[in-house]
């Protein structure tokens, strides 16, 4: 089965979006299930499965041992950043 790059959805009177089919199985996004939502300034957003962009993060703190990728105090500001959106 071949993913579209891109699809267009509708929003309901609240505002909300639903995901195809697809998409949501393309992300391994399960029934109640999470998926991370960054809104760029260039007025794009982006859906990435969470559990992918922990393992990317994850991977570039190891990075750092090595004088690679980002620090460990980068990783863990970014994670507490996270967790606050998560929480709001």
């Amino acid at each position: 089965m071949r993913t579209p790059a891109s699809v267009t959805v509708q929003t309901d009177g609240r505002g909300r979006i639903t995901l195809p089919p697809e998409l949501r199985r393309h992300l391994g996004v399960e029934a109640k299930g999470s998926v991370l939502v960054e809104a760029r300034e260039d007025g794009e957003i982006v859906i990435r499965d969470p559990r992918r962009d922990r393992r990317r993060r994850l991977q570039a703190a190891r990075g750092a041992f090595r004088g690679q990728g980002q620090s460990v105090d980068e990783l863990i500001a970014e994670r507490r950043s996270d967790a606050l959106r998560e929480d709001a």
